[in-house]
């Protein structure tokens, strides 16, 4: 199969890292992040996209220079087919879509290793991706795997066969357990705290990071993540994408973290920027931001209920509605008293001081760099380990509230005007504002000893050997 690259240079380094993520925003921004600190360290680094979606960057402005930029950083992207029409369709149909990734990637990992006179220093990919191990050994070459959720998400994964044993009448997995059931044996269990998850005793099992929006989603996860315990413990190294200082769990089940809160500069869709200037015009703290990432969308009803809160709160705003959100009843899409944008960058919007509080469904990439910037949260999880990142963020850091669902999982306005008063206009407001603030400073910590965790991955890399 054919692949479609950006453009390629000689590299005078003498070793080469593919990298490819699971080809999601939250998996991609990650993983690009390493990426460039590793081509900053000498490394060759070939950065892996679906074509359709290297395509469509490329045809915008901003997507243009950020591959430009990338290329000049010592980071070349590629595009791989998958079988997919157009971006959008892939994005639609991306689990089934994912193994037709493996024989266009086996290609390109047997034209590297043909014909670049450079040595493979490993294949960085996402954990979700466990046929890249395949792969590897198929080349004889390390595979490091990356996990792009919390350590938390991570520990519940691996505990699942304890969770099991703890609460045989409990399914994790089946929605039905914790969302509009009758009371009954698996309503009781899903409320009773477990003392089975290593640094995670006490949590719920309603909060557990295994609900899934259907039935099909639920049965692809509970294999998709017995698969990936197994197959990483055939990988040569584990990353985990975290703050090292916030762990609070014991540290050996990881070899390598990562730390959050730097701007990749590549988005698959185009940053709206004017926002930002708009934010000049606020008080610090005063702006409440809302997103809820590239994925989730928002029904019609509930965006109205949040519309209706927001103009009885009186609280200007920044919310980030996707094209496929948008919504032409909204009452507030001409208002004076907030701005509505279809994409921009997180990072830029959080850092601005006008930003005092982020209305998110609690994407870890979302926590870290709400985190990262001492900006304390509105937590509305819908899935999988968003429900478990909430739980930290609300229980553990009390950092922020959790907005109440309303019924079939939207929101009611009376409970998001509860919670935005609470968090922008309160005095409980305020003291999360405090701790997210010395969150904050935990993460700075953090990110001063990056260079020392990042310099230990590189030596692993470049000693990797295979028996």
């Amino acid at each position: 199969m054919a692949c479609h690259q950006s453009g390629y240079a000689a590299s005078p380094a003498s070793q080469m890292v593919i990298v490819i993520p699971m080809p999601l925003q939250g998996h991609i921004t990650p993983l690009l992040l390493l990426a460039k600190l590793i081509a900053a360290h000498g490394f060759a680094v070939t950065f892996v996209l679906r074509e359709c979606q290297l395509t469509d960057i490329l045809k915008r402005q901003q997507g243009h220079s950020a591959i430009t930029r990338l290329f000049h950083q010592g980071v070349r992207v590629v595009g791989i087919p998958d079988g997919s029409a157009d971006e959008a369709e892939g994005d639609r149909n991306l689990i089934p879509s994912m193994p037709w990734l493996q024989e266009p990637f086996d290609d390109l990992v047997k034209k590297t290793v043909q014909e670049h006179e450079i040595e493979i220093a490993c294949i960085l990919s996402d954990s979700f991706l466990v046929w890249t191990q395949d792969i590897a050994n198929k080349w004889n070459i390390p595979r490091v795997c990356f996990w792009p959720q919390s350590l938390a998400t991570f520990a519940c994964s691996i505990s699942l066969p304890k969770i099991t044993e703890a609460s045989p009448d409990l399914d994790p997995f089946d929605d039905t357990s914790f969302h509009n059931s009758p009371p009954g044996r698996n309503r009781i269990e899903a409320c009773r705290a477990l003392h089975c998850v290593p640094g995670l005793s006490g949590i719920d099992a309603s909060s557990l990071p295994f609900r899934s929006p259907n039935k099909f989603a639920a049965v692809w996860l509970r294999e998709q993540l017995h698969k990936q315990m197994e197959r990483i413990n055939e990988s040569a190294c584990l990353v985990i994408n975290t703050i090292a200082d916030l762990k609070q769990m014991h540290r050996p089940i990881s070899k390598s973290f990562l730390s959050q809160g730097v701007d990749t500069g590549l988005s698959l869709a185009d940053e709206d920027e004017t926002c930002l200037q708009w934010l000049n015009l606020h008080q610090p703290r005063s702006v409440l931001y809302i997103s809820l990432g590239s994925l989730i969308t928002i029904e019609t009803q509930s965006a109205l209920e949040i519309a209706m809160a927001l103009e009885a709160c009186n609280v200007p705003f920044l919310w980030v509605l996707r094209s496929s959100d948008t919504h032409t009843g909204l009452p507030l899409r001409d208002s004076h008293l907030g701005k509505i944008v279809q994409w921009t960058s997180q990072l830029k919007v959080l850092s601005h001081e006008a930003i005092g509080g982020f209305l998110t469904h609690c994407g870890w990439n979302s926590v870290l760099e709400s985190i990262s910037h001492g900006v304390p949260i509105i937590a509305w999880p819908h899935v999988m380990d968003q429900i478990t990142n909430c739980w930290y963020q609300v229980e553990k850091w009390r950092a922020g509230v959790r907005l109440e669902g309303g019924s079939n999982g939207g929101v009611a306005r009376l409970s998001v005007e509860k919670a935005v008063r609470l968090l922008m206009q309160e005095n409980e407001g305020k003291e999360m504002r405090a701790r997210a603030s010395s969150l904050s400073l935990l993460a700075s910590s953090s990110m001063k000893t990056l260079s020392g965790t990042l310099d230990s991955l590189l030596i692993s890399l470049a000693s990797f050997k295979l028996a």
